[in-house]
């Protein structure tokens, strides 16, 4: 007998309702996994959603958000008081100048001129760090978190690249690079709102 290819997206979505209710779930996309909860800066987080960036036809890494309390409004989640993590899983190989361009990209694409200027050192600052990445290579996992003590962290595969970068605003201000109103992949931000 040939299987209807409706009952194996019927399994598939029941075996995705199991290991959502289940303790310690993980949520696979493209091979990566997130943990359906973590712990940062001794307090519990939250898997708010998962997507994959994309750039023409190439997947370059999976995204997922971590915060306090879910939300599916961007200025709900910068806003949320306390630690957040974006954890990137990268499918391919990416050099650190390219990571770097979409960085400055996304900012100046979401802040004004005077937001950016304000922010100035701190944007210095994650650069220099990106760019002792050199090469993320497939499979590697970088970090972006945020702890109201230390500030934004960027580490690579448990790592920590560069000095603390001080500041909640220069955290929402990253976020927004995959959140804002111009994200770096609208695919990406409808997955980590948790679309």
């Amino acid at each position: 007998m040939i299987a209807s290819p409706l009952r194996g997206l019927r399994c598939l979505v029941v075996g995705l309702a199991v290991l959502a209710g289940s303790a310690g779930a993980q949520v696979v996309v493209e091979g990566a996994r997130y943990d359906s909860s973590i712990a940062l800066g001794g307090q519990p987080l939250l898997l708010n959603g998962v997507g994959v960036r994309k750039r023409l036809v190439f997947d370059i890494y999976v995204g997922g958000l971590y915060v306090t309390k879910r939300a599916a409004r961007t200025e709900e989640l910068v806003s949320q008081p306390g630690p957040k993590r974006v954890a990137l899983r990268f499918l391919r190989d990416v050099e650190g100048e390219l990571f770097v361009n979409s960085l400055h990209v996304g900012l100046k694409a979401n802040h004004t001129d005077a937001e950016l200027a304000r922010w100035e050192k701190q944007i210095d600052t994650l650069t220099t760090t990106i760019k002792t990445i050199a090469l993320a290579r497939r499979g590697d996992t970088v970090y972006f978190d945020f702890t109201p003590q230390d500030g934004t962290r960027v580490s690579v595969n448990g790592v920590t690249r560069g000095p603390l970068i001080p500041g909640d605003d220069f955290y929402a201000a990253v976020l927004r690079v995959w959140l804002g109103e111009t994200p770096a992949d609208a695919g990406l931000k409808k997955g980590m709102l948790g679309g």
